[in-house]
């Protein structure tokens, strides 16, 4: 896979977010043990995948269309949806052929 790293990392915030979420809903019944995620043990490893997530973030504010996206987005809108145009008026056209 192209973006191994980047998956990882989204992984770990996502288990660390989900981890403080869980224990802001029920802060009695979670315990450390509760968790089988080892890597995010220490407030160290916790900044550290703050500062992960901060640098994912602005890789993918930078990730904006590309020379010739756009073009390409319409090209294939029309493919998709132009049989689909095109079954519809021609419904509309033999309904009204044959109700009038």
């Amino acid at each position: 896979m192209f973006f191994d790293r980047k998956v990882k990392k989204s992984m770990e915030v996502m288990n660390e977010r989900n981890k403080r979420y869980l224990e802001e809903m029920n802060p009695e019944s979670t315990k450390p043990s509760d968790f089988t995620d080892e890597s995010l043990d220490t407030a160290d490893e916790l900044a550290e995948t703050a500062e992960h997530e901060k640098e994912y973030r602005r890789l993918n504010d930078d990730a904006g269309l590309e020379k010739g996206d756009l073009p390409a987005l319409i090209i294939s809108a029309l493919i998709v949806f132009s049989p689909i145009f095109l079954v519809l008026i021609g419904i509309m056209v033999l309904a009204w052929i044959f109700l009038s």
